[in-house]
């Protein structure tokens, strides 16, 4: 088996990209690298190929339905990057599905939330706490939603204020319909949920609580979502999910699982590669 693998001008995480290659060249796989731009794949005709890059972009999504239309194999589809990328979608899809996360609510300028004070005012489509603010009055909130509102393509919302265990964070990391690993992640100590990649202790749950494992597989079970990184918080009703996203941090899943999350991600990359090939599903 040939593979054509795009990575490089898509600056792909270096972790991510070597061990799944490796791990194609252990099965002996032969790998022909194939270079494209953005530009080049909305202008030019692509060969079938896996796309071996990071998950974390599912921010992405206009990019990742881009390569599948192509028939490029991703590692996060368009329906996980577009619930993951969209606070608004992932609520949702959780709330549909009758799985706890913060109550939210999408709002218009000058419009109160109804979702208790304080609250969290940000953008739909942002990362890393880009745009958004604790609010705790009406007199904040109109400085709030300036902030919020200044990135494009974003409606904002307003979302329920959990703070429980001082922002201890659990973060379920599933490939396909398994949890692959789970960990307790300290992030930065302010009012923010997300975990902050770069100032965070790391503890590994090698036997993590039912109720964390139930919650994780009710996700994957009831939401259209092929790799995911799902951050919850303890409250007194059990596990809340507060994010969900369309990856995660690699090196973490290795050491948190203490299994090689690579051969996991290319069996699941090369099921979705030859199902494609065997049915054709894009020109």
């Amino acid at each position: 088996m040939i593979i054509y693998v795009t990575t490089h001008k898509l600056k792909p995480d270096a972790y991510s990209v070597s061990t799944i290659i490796d791990e194609m060249i252990t099965r002996g796989i032969k790998v022909k690298f194939y270079d494209i731009s953005f530009d080049d794949i909305r202008t030019k005709p692509l060969p079938h190929m896996i796309y071996v890059c990071h998950p974390m972009l599912s921010w992405m999504a206009s990019l990742y339905y881009e390569l599948e239309s192509k028939g490029v194999v991703v590692l996060s589809d368009i329906n996980s990057s577009l619930i993951a990328s969209d606070k608004w979608l992932s609520y949702k899809a959780l709330s549909s599905a009758n799985i706890k996360t913060p109550i939210t609510q999408l709002i218009s300028k000058n419009e109160i939330p109804d979702v208790g004070w304080p609250c969290i005012i940000k953008p739909t489509c942002r990362w890393s706490s880009q745009g958004a603010t604790l609010v705790s009055n009406i007199k904040e909130l109109p400085n709030a939603y300036l902030n919020a509102s200044k990135y494009k393509n974003n409606q904002v919302i307003a979302q329920e204020y959990l703070n429980y265990m001082n922002n201890l964070v659990i973060v379920a990391n599933t490939i396909g319909k398994d949890v692959f690993s789970v960990y307790m992640s300290i992030g930065r100590g302010g009012f923010m949920s997300a975990v902050d990649e770069y100032d965070r202790a790391v503890i590994p749950m090698i036997k993590p609580p039912n109720d964390i494992i139930n919650i994780a597989k009710e996700v994957i079970q009831n939401i259209p979502i092929s790799i995911s990184r799902m951050e919850m918080m303890i409250t007194p009703d059990g596990p809340s999910i507060i994010d969900i996203n369309s990856g995660g941090a690699r090196a973490w899943l290795d050491v948190c699982s203490q299994k090689n999350s690579a051969k996991y991600l290319l069996d699941h990359l090369l099921e979705k590669y030859e199902d494609i090939i065997a049915n054709r599903k894009y020109s």
